[in-house]
């Protein structure tokens, strides 16, 4: 026993040494993130006692702004800090995984799946922190615990989960329909199902007396079930597929050396697996229709599923004892080195150039063209919000995602929040009127004139500024685009 310890210890410690290697260079990819950025400032916010929903908006469950306010309390301006949290998520995952699939393969051949994932995961627009990836290691515990027949804390798990992760509602309703027909088949006691909704109703009872004593009940129901509907209502069900499968398309053909092998191997597994695992079939047929059902599939979304593929691959044979086996060991085998290798280049291009980490990223760069700016300095970022998240700029809309500011269905979102008096309506000819110091733009947002956005109010926004700065392909957007930022300044 103290040696299967041991060794189990060491593959640990193994996972963490790849991971590091092969993810360090996501210390370095300053990316244009809205998503990122918004957490960092949310997350910020819930550190200095401001109540979710209620002092800002940011369309997430809640959960998700008191996670990522912990680099705040104990590293508040360190962007590094924060990209290394994510980090502890991802491993943990690994970890989880790691113990899921060494119950049916040899340790040494466990720890190569778990390289894939790591691998997988380094895809460029996943490297830095999402909401999909804290999730990972709540959602695969309730899986594990599921397995296990710990009902209590698969219900605690899937429900903290949720309450960073919404879309896993649908997760929720299918496992709890699948044990009341095991109920119904005499196949399980009630007491079972009884514990699984009781494990899962205390994370959400605890935030609803949080809010309920903060007098944002309804802002709480309105953000997590109103907004939801309206987000998933903007495209119909066929789309939804449509963009799904687009998605997984553009993954395999953008991400080839490693999504291609992956997904190659995906399609020969199934064709081999040795049981019907219909927990994992729950799982992984509830997180795509939600996925689906969201209508946008954008690549970040697919994070959820990767665990849980690997999971079903791993449930086949690996023995080298035909063609095909041997082919599927090619696959994994190659999937890993790819991923070594372009680390190692990239890992060796760092260490040449001889830079510091810091010195890799745009914010750095662009404080030294904006004069005169410190937290007092009224910033509007429409893109790039890393810049008023640096400086604690104050807040300039009570929106933190602003991006979405001037996107045409953010009116529509917001519907719910107007008709109960939360929210002005003419949220946008105040935020024209506070004439802002400096406003950080895109190509993508303030010169493409997009369909999806609001040109015109754009166009007057920018009347009375001068453009000061101009960075060009600043980093890589979904798949290859690529972001231009644009510092504009107020003339008078």
């Amino acid at each position: 026993m103290k040696n299967l310890t041991t060794t189990f210890s060491f593959y640990l410690v193994f996972i963490l040494f790849f991971l590091i290697y092969v993810r360090f260079n996501g210390l370095i990819f300053d990316a244009v993130s809205w998503d990122e950025a918004a957490y960092m400032t949310t997350g910020r916010d819930v550190a200095n006692g401001l109540i979710p929903y209620k002092d800002f908006l940011e369309l997430k469950p809640p959960l998700t702004f008191f996670l990522f306010s912990i680099p705040s309390v104990f590293f508040d301006d360190s962007f590094i800090a924060f990209r290394l949290y994510g980090y502890l998520f991802l491993y943990l995952s690994s970890i989880i995984l790691f113990y899921i699939v060494s119950e049916n393969h040899k340790l040494n051949l466990a720890v190569l799946f778990v390289f894939l994932f790591i691998g997988i995961m380094n895809y460029h627009f996943w490297l830095w922190n999402t909401s999909e990836l804290i999730t990972l290691p709540f959602i695969l515990l309730s899986f594990l615990f599921l397995k296990q027949k710990s009902f209590f804390y698969s219900g605690l798990m899937i429900s903290l989960a949720t309450l960073i992760r919404i879309n896993y509602c649908f997760t929720v309703i299918f496992i709890i329909f699948f044990l009341a027909y095991k109920i119904y088949r005499k196949e399980m006691k009630f007491i079972y199902l009884y514990r699984y909704i009781l494990g899962g109703l205390i994370p959400l009872a605890i935030f609803i007396i949080y809010f309920y004593y903060h007098g944002a009940l309804l802002d709480f129901k309105i953000s997590n079930f109103d907004i939801f509907l309206a987000y998933s209502s903007e495209n119909t069900f066929f789309s939804g597929i449509y963009n799904f499968f687009k998605a997984i398309f553009k993954l395999n053909y953008f991400y080839s050396y490693v999504f291609l092998p992956f997904s190659i191997l995906l399609i020969f597994s199934l064709f081999g697996v040795k049981k019907d695992d219909y927990i994992l079939r729950i799982y992984i047929l509830s997180i795509s229709l939600s996925i689906i059902l969201s209508g946008h599939s954008y690549s970040h979304h697919f994070i959820q599923l990767i665990p849980f593929l690997i999971i079903f691959i791993a449930q086949t044979n690996f023995d080298w004892c035909n063609f095909t086996n041997r082919f599927k060991n090619f696959l994994l085998y190659t999937s890993i080195l790819i991923t070594f290798f372009i680390s190692t280049f990239s890992n060796y291009k760092f260490i040449k150039e001889g830079k510091s980490i810091k010195s890799y990223h745009l914010y750095n760069k662009i404080l030294t063209v904006i004069p005169a700016i410190d937290s007092n300095t009224k910033i509007l970022a429409l893109d790039y919000q890393i810049i008023t998240w640096k400086y604690k700029s104050p807040r300039m809309s009570k929106i933190t995602h602003t991006p979405s500011l001037f996107k045409k269905t953010t009116k529509t979102r917001i519907k719910p929040y107007v008709r109960n008096g939360i929210f002005d309506e003419n949220y946008l000819d105040h935020l024209l009127n506070a004439k802002p110091e400096i406003i950080i733009c895109s190509v993508r947002i303030c010169e493409e004139s997009r369909k999806s956005y609001e040109v015109e109010k754009i166009s007057k926004l920018l009347i009375g500024y001068k453009e000061i700065y101009r960075e060009p392909n600043v980093s890589k957007w979904e798949y290859t685009k690529t972001g231009t930022i644009i510092i504009y300044k107020s003339v008078n």
